[in-house]
């Protein structure tokens, strides 16, 4: 989807030229889907209002990975006892637990990829103790990374109160035989917090100015959740401002208080545009997000710039001129990504990047081969002679305390701030914003900074 290498010099200039005007031909992006793509995205009721994520698995086949990815379920023994666990697809050796436990004293010992967790508890109430502080010596001791850590302790607690409260599954003998032997566990959800934050009365005072889409990309081989709200006198005519913001699981509950900045006239009128990954994944886990905004973060920007952006353009009057690609943390990273890789695309759906919180320190970024491509802006300047975007870049004044535990060598993340605006210096960009909140952590600024980027105060 990108413009290819072999292409020639003059189509490399038109593209450049086209960047200073934030489309492509007659106003408008050009719309890279495939036929199956196309087929595979439609719009929808507000199915968020629903809480899907809350039985991703339901009217799957038995025995499929669909199944097991929406349930909580056992094997059990020659001796009765509970010997396997799988915990929407993670699974568990599990040794000792009857499948009558209701609560009380008891024995287990659980088993997950090399970790191990044996437990004599006098009640529940103990053993979460136990599993808890066992977990934390774990971690403490470098056994065990605090990410894994918390997948095993939340995918065992849900086990145990599925187990008491009857609703975990009893499969018969070798029904999960051929998930275990061939299931890919890419992107499998890896704890209890699948649920999105929002006000659903709210979301609902916002009528029929909100549409929820469905959007499957055949590179990642995922489908995308995509929210589309109208800012006030859209009917009336004329073009607007998008603002695309990652991470819809956090972002949504943003969209009614933006949704009020404009109609109070402090906010710039704007389409907002929330995008998320499907209701069956774990939005919240880090691995699953870095898996899109780090390993595969070029398929994720050929999605938003040839597929989702035209096609939106196709129904909605975008003005692209004006339009702003947001993200916070990993999606800082992949802001950042997209920003300084915009000039490899003949679609320019956005002239503004807000950075926000970039982690750059992230070990899940820091794994990936030519990530080391940030520090020099993956080449840009070396393509390009001027920046043609405008640059926002904002973070917390108290934030990299939290995150102590995981710099490493790297940069933390206001050091890494400081050091992407001083390589902007450098390479002699002017147009750009750098704010620093002060009194706010990682993520508290977020809503703040939003209302001050449409009433104009970063731009």
């Amino acid at each position: 989807m990108k413009i290819k290498r072999g292409l020639t010099s003059l189509i490399i200039v038109s593209a450049m030229i086209l960047s200073c005007s934030g489309c492509s031909t007659n106003g408008k992006l050009v719309n890279h889907m495939t036929d199956k793509e196309l087929a595979l995205t439609s719009v929808t009721e507000l199915m968020l209002l629903d809480e899907p994520w809350y039985d991703p698995g339901a009217g799957a086949v038995e025995g499929s990975y669909d199944y097991f990815r929406g349930c909580v379920a056992y094997e059990t023994g020659p001796d009765g006892l509970i010997s396997r666990m799988i915990v929407h697809s993670n699974p568990y050796t599990c040794l000792s637990i009857s499948p009558d436990y209701r609560g009380g004293a008891g024995h287990a010992v659980f088993s997950y990829d090399n970790c191990n967790a044996e437990l004599a508890f006098d009640d529940y109430h103990d053993f979460q103790d136990q599993l808890c502080d066992l977990i934390d010596i774990g971690i403490a001791d470098g056994d065990i990374e605090r990410l894994k850590g918390d997948m095993i302790y939340n995918d065992i607690i849900r086990f145990m109160d599925a187990l008491i409260n009857g609703s975990a599954v009893y499969l018969e003998d070798g029904v999960s035989d051929g998930f275990l032997d061939g299931c890919s566990r890419t992107l499998l959800p890896t704890s209890d917090s699948f649920y999105w934050e929002f006000n659903g009365d709210e979301i609902v005072a916002l009528g029929d100015s909100i549409k929820e889409y469905h959007f499957y990309d055949e590179e990642l081989d995922m489908t995308f959740i995509v929210h589309v709200t109208t800012p006030p006198g859209y009917k009336d005519g004329g073009s607007y401002p998008a603002v695309v913001m990652t991470d819809a699981v956090w972002r949504l509950q943003s969209i009614p208080s933006l949704v009020n900045e404009m109609e109070e006239g402090r906010g710039e009128p704007s389409i907002l545009i929330t995008l998320g990954l499907d209701y069956s994944i774990d939005n919240w886990d880090n691995e699953v997000r870095a898996n899109v905004f780090c390993d595969h973060k070029d398929e994720f920007l050929d999605f938003i710039t040839d597929n989702m952006m035209p096609y939106l353009g196709n129904i909605y009057r975008i003005d692209y001129s004006r339009s702003c690609l947001f993200g916070h943390s990993q999606g800082g990273v992949f802001a950042h990504y997209a920003a300084f890789n915009s000039d490899r695309y003949e679609n320019q759906p956005f002239s503004r990047y807000i950075v926000a919180s970039p982690a750059f320190w992230s070990p899940y970024f820091t794994c990936v081969e030519g990530y080391e491509g940030f520090m020099d802006e993956y080449g840009y300047f070396g393509r390009n002679k001027d920046l043609g975007k405008k640059i926002i870049i904002v973070a917390g004044a108290d934030e990299d305390p939290d995150y102590t535990p995981y710099y490493g060598e790297s940069d933390t993340t206001l050091e890494g701030v400081a050091h992407l605006k001083s390589r902007l210096d450098g390479y002699g960009v002017d147009d750009y914003v750098c704010k620093i909140y002060d009194g706010a952590n990682h993520f508290t600024y977020l809503s703040d900074m939003l209302v001050e980027y449409l009433d104009g105060s970063l731009k």
